[in-house]
């Protein structure tokens, strides 16, 4: 199964790889297989679309035929003199044949048109209450239904002015009609029950079916013989298409063939099936294309075929879109970089001789962190030391990109940088010297994890740094433990900047289980997607793993793509509601950092720990003021 989002008004399958989607102005023709525009036509007025395996035949309501040539892309349109506006079609794949229903004066009038040649091959006037023609098996079999509830099929191949039929007064208003098989159908609204009925030629129509208007019906396909039919329906209220033999319809309820989801609440209104193999539905939000060889015993064994060469064909089209997408990246970089050529943003007056390095204390995103001791003033640092690709346009944007950000970062929650400075070989930054990281915090504490408490605090200051980048402009865009460093009180802050940029680019970039679904889809990246890391890393502090993760320990996209979260039972109700709220699907819906400060969970912590100061001001008056600000900077100890 796959899935085409647009907005059709019909559907036509051209082949088991194309299919034909038109909108009241367009024709667009998608690739079955990954969902991709093949082509788009403009046009006007349009109401129905037809394909065979050369052409694509649109119907206008004013009226014209348009006939595209798929091989050649050559569009035609002929407009039909005899006729005023088209209310009604069919067509005959096999014969090439339109059925084309126009209202005169007094009555409707239904035409048999020749696409190949143009020309009106056979005309009978109906009764003015129709709403629907379509062929029965044969050209010359055509099938009338109206407003009153009558039900004709007409015999076309004696007299055009009075043309053999047999008519059937079903009740009501008669709403679809159809032909599959051996079998024809017909749908009665009556008082607000619909009722099915099926013709095999012979005797009266029998009703197989009565449903209410709180489920939809679309029509009836063929099975493996003509007897088997199956009808494509569902329930309007849970957004699920189902097809059931036509034999299990009156107990559909307990019992159904197949069953698939779709994302639209207002049922299917048309569909197109090709050679009993491929079928597609349309309904407001898309298009459903997938197989319509039902009579198997497993049907999802039947379609794995087919859905992973619809998977292999997605991916190698977005590894395509990635190497376009990292291109543009590319030229920009080297576009930015170029602006400040000539321009020196490095300290002059630090080199690697200023300092004693130490031992490796961690790796960034694009650097090596040491431990290193200035020697003038012997003052620990932790120095991040990056190859020196400054020739390289892109490099030399990636190293200036991180020193103009963190030159304009001053705050409590954010590892401060206090120079810059390179050699022929290396860059070096310089920043403060932490204690240890989240992710080694929660390696310590294995199998145990943070409590509450550490869990507010750890939010507090994490939602405190990212309201600061965020009134910025500034997106961190690869949040994660080992990115969330500890000082030697307690305070937690945010570092690496290497991937952080603006918010007007949108690339990938980011750490799996980290990054929101807007990244890994491509969609334009906002400070949403900085709160959904910070949702996950509360997650996997207090839980054990991330959200998303696989039992062999991987991340799927596709579930971070769906982001059904669903947070555990154990996990403290403070804690449950920040997560849920930043780990959403919607970048729109997710709280912001500022929302998260402002959380039951933060606030509460504030407030216990002012008074744990408080209280402790009151049984030491010599406290000093390094106490009070420890008290205030550090959790509280249970």
């Amino acid at each position: 199964m796959n899935r085409i989002e647009c907005c059709p008004v019909d559907v036509a399958l051209v082949s088991e790889q194309v299919v034909a989607s038109v909108t009241s102005d367009s024709l667009t023709l998608f690739s079955t297989e990954c969902s991709t525009v093949l082509e788009t036509y403009r046009a006007n007025s349009i109401v129905n679309v037809y394909a065979d395996k050369d052409h694509i035949h649109m119907i206008g309501a004013k009226p014209l035929v348009y006939t595209v040539d798929v091989e050649n892309s050559a569009v035609e349109s002929k407009e039909i003199s005899s006729l005023a506006m088209i209310c009604c079609s069919d067509f005959l794949r096999e014969e090439n044949k339109l059925l084309l229903c126009s209202e005169d004066l007094s009555n409707k009038v239904v035409l048999l048109y020749d696409v190949n040649t143009h020309s009106v091959v056979n005309k009978f006037k109906t009764d003015r209450e129709v709403t629907s023609v379509k062929f029965r098996s044969k050209n010359f079999e055509v099938m009338t239904a109206g407003k009153n509830g009558i039900w004709k099929i007409y015999d076309i191949r004696g007299s055009s002015q009075n043309p053999v039929s047999t008519q059937y007064d079903l009740g009501g208003q008669l709403r679809l009609q159809g032909h599959t098989g051996s079998v024809s159908y017909c749908l009665s609204h009556v008082n607000g029950a619909n009722s099915l009925y099926t013709w095999k030629g012979q005797g009266r129509p029998q009703k197989r079916w009565e449903y209410s208007d709180r489920e939809w019906f679309v029509g009836l396909l063929p099975g493996d013989n003509p007897d088997d039919t199956f009808a494509v329906h569902g329930f309007f209220k849970n957004a699920q298409a189902i097809i059931t033999s036509t034999k299990n319809l009156p107990a559909h309820k307990t019992k159904y063939f197949h069953k698939y989801g779709t994302k639209d609440e207002s049922g299917h209104f048309c569909m197109n099936e090709l050679n009993k193999k491929t079928f597609v539905t349309a309904c407001k939000t898309g298009i459903v294309v997938q197989s319509a060889e039902f009579s198997v015993p497993d049907y999802a064994k039947h379609t794995a075929r087919l859905k992973d060469a619809v998977r292999k064909q997605k991916k190698r089209m977005f590894e395509d879109v990635e190497h376009k997408e990292m291109e543009k990246v590319r030229i920009r970089w080297e576009t930015e970089a170029k602006k400040n050529e000539g321009l020196n943003v490095f300290d002059t007056h630090l080199s690697e001789e200023s300092f004693e390095i130490g031992g490796t204390l961690g790796a960034g995103s694009f650097g090596v962190v040491f431990k290193a001791t200035s020697k003038k003033t012997g003052k620990d640092f932790a120095l991040k030391v990056m190859p020196n690709r400054c020739s390289v346009y892109t490099e030399k944007f990636v190293t200036e990109r991180e020193l103009l950000i963190q030159r304009e970062m001053s705050h409590k929650n954010i590892v401060p940088m206090y120079a810059a400075f390179q050699t022929k070989l290396s860059v070096f930054f310089v920043y403060e010297i932490m204690n240890e990281s989240l992710q080694d915090v929660l390696n310590k504490k294995k199998p145990m994890l943070l409590a509450v408490n550490e869990t507010a605090w750890l939010t507090e200051c994490v939602a405190s740094g990212l309201c600061y980048i965020h009134k910025r402009g500034v997106l961190h865009r690869d949040l994660k433990p080992d990115n969330i460093l500890y000082d030697k009180n307690g305070l937690a802050k945010i570092s690496d900047f290497g991937v952080a940029t603006d918010e007007r680019h949108g690339t990938i970039c980011g750490s799996p289980g980290y990054i929101a679904r807007e990244v890994i889809s491509r969609q334009k990246q906002t400070p949403a997607l900085d709160c959904f890391s910070l949702g996950v890393i509360l997650h996997r502090s207090c839980v054990g793993r991330t959200p998303f993760e696989l039992p062999d320990g991987h991340v799927s996209d596709e579930y971070v793509t769906k982001c059904k979260y669903s947070p555990p039972v154990s996990m403290n109700l403070s804690v449950r509601e920040v997560t849920t709220n930043l780990i959403k699907k919607s970048p729109s819906e997710r709280w912001t950092a500022k929302q998260v400060l402002y959380s039951q969970l933060v606030t509460d912590f504030q407030h216990q720990r002012e008074y744990n100061l408080q209280k402790l001001v009151r049984d030491n008056e010599l406290l000093s003021s390094k106490d009070v600000n420890t008290c205030l900077n550090l959790p509280l100890t249970e």
